[in-house]
């Protein structure tokens, strides 16, 4: 197969855009395909093409290619953002597809339609990147044979895309082996929360809500620079605890936590965001705590690995407490888990994309 991404392969990335593209390569050479990479900057992918046109001509037989995009438009991805390859890509796609090679992409994201979380320096800088933006939906338009999504809402903000060619293809899990807590003290309960914090992940409600709960403790886990620039603006309760951890650091917060928290407000891009972290919680196997009407909120109902509710201060206490005073309802969560884990691994995303392309 020909793994195609327009930047390099980072091995220990510390943000869903570099770790997402490492776990779906491993799992491709872990379901057994020999992997040629078309990855790097454009000078390093102009030389990979150009080996796979002459191994395509000598005969070599590619099953598919499968892509992953960045946020930025493909053709801005060079590290000054100049459009120095413009064309390149296209090229790639498009020999494949003379070669009746199947191609997929993940397409990363969306928000760049939506101005209050589109960040851009200055307006003709926001106009380069969105007609760049249109180009590469373009190109996927005749040249894709699968769009493979976050999650399948996401589908009706696509412009120019037909919405049967989406998938939805959401991040993966590592299994954690070491997620067996002690059974939860029905009299206390540990909620954690990893992610970002600020404008995007608005959760005062939550906040409000464990003042008035002294039986259950939160950690809040973040980057150090999102809680800086964004504490002033929101009240912390006492019993929330802030820590900055990552990678094998999270471990020990997922072992002393009983439920885990996806409790933001509801936001437009919300209603098709999957965050990374969802299945991180997954693979922890730790319940989930998640908001109606979103794409976490969906899967968690579907297959009963956790809550989804309404973001009111009313329904986080009457949840909260429920499980408190009801421990059955972990355990019947923390089953359905054990049950559906192994179809979220990254391997099983990787199968998802093999079934489809060939």
């Amino acid at each position: 197969m020909i793994f195609h991404y327009p930047a390099p392969i980072v091995e220990n990335g510390n943000v869903a855009s570099q770790i997402r593209p490492y776990k779906m390569l491993k799992a491709f050479e872990n379901s057994g395909y020999k992997v040629f990479q078309i990855t790097g900057y454009g000078s390093e992918r102009r030389k990979k093409y150009h080996l796979l046109k002459k191994k395509i001509k000598d005969g070599y037989v590619f099953d598919f290619l499968y892509s992953e995009s960045l946020t930025i438009p493909t053709a801005l991805a060079e590290p000054n953002h100049i459009p120095t390859f413009p064309f390149l890509d296209a090229k790639i796609f498009l020999r494949c597809n003379k070669a009746d090679i199947k191609v997929g992409l993940f397409y990363r994201d969306i928000y760049w339609k939506f101005d209050e979380i589109y960040n851009s320096p200055n307006y003709l800088h926001k106009i380069v990147s969105k007609f760049f933006h249109y180009y590469d939906l373009i190109l996927y338009r005749y040249q894709v044979d699968f769009l493979f999504l976050p999650s399948i809402e996401m589908a009706d903000y696509i412009p120019l895309i037909d919405s049967v060619k989406c998938i939805e293809l959401p991040a993966g899990h590592d299994f954690n082996t070491c997620i067996n807590s002690n059974d939860t003290d029905s009299n206390k309960l540990n909620l954690l929360y990893v992610g970002g914090f600020g404008p995007g992940y608005p959760m005062q409600k939550l906040f409000n809500t464990l003042e008035l709960l002294p039986n259950v403790e939160m950690t809040l886990c973040t980057r150090k620079s999102d809680w800086l620039a964004n504490r002033q603006n929101v009240k912390i309760p006492a019993n929330v605890e802030v820590v900055h951890k990552s990678g094998e650091e999270l471990a020990s917060l997922y072992e002393d936590s009983d439920v885990v928290s996806l409790v933001l407000e509801p936001q437009r891009w919300r209603k098709f965001a999957f965050p990374f972290k969802f299945f991180e919680y997954l693979g922890n196997g730790k319940p989930i705590i998640a908001i109606i009407d979103s794409p976490p909120g969906r899967l968690v109902e579907q297959l009963g690995i956790g809550w989804a509710i309404n973001y009111t201060e009313e329904d986080i206490s009457k949840l909260l407490n429920s499980i408190m005073d009801c421990p059955s309802l972990l355990k019947k969560a923390k089953s359905n888990i054990a049950l559906n884990r192994p179809n979220h691994t990254w391997k099983a995303r990787a199968d998802s994309v093999i079934s489809r392309l060939t």
